[in-house]
């Protein structure tokens, strides 16, 4: 099966017609992002065999997460926990 050329397409369209592209991408297709008649970004599938990325994470919430904390608190790479 041969590759598919690449299209390329403008930040502002692909902000307008993400799910499209998207969809379109799924099938094999590949977009080179402009801004300003400038490549950008690269807009290409997963190689085959690839895990999507949904469901990546895992959150469990311990505790009340409507009321308000009575401590400051930030995102810390230390405290995330990985399960395999």
């Amino acid at each position: 099966m041969g590759k598919k050329a690449k299209s390329s397409i403008p930040v502002s369209t692909l902000k307008n017609k993400l799910l499209e592209i998207v969809r379109k991408v799924e099938k094999g297709a590949s977009f080179e992002i402009t801004k300003g008649n400038l490549p950008v970004a690269m807009l290409v599938p997963l190689p085959v065999g690839t895990t999507s990325v949904i469901n990546f994470a895992k959150v469990t919430i311990n505790g009340d997460i409507v009321k308000p904390l009575k401590s400051e608190w930030s995102f810390d790479l230390d405290n995330l926990k990985v399960d395999e």
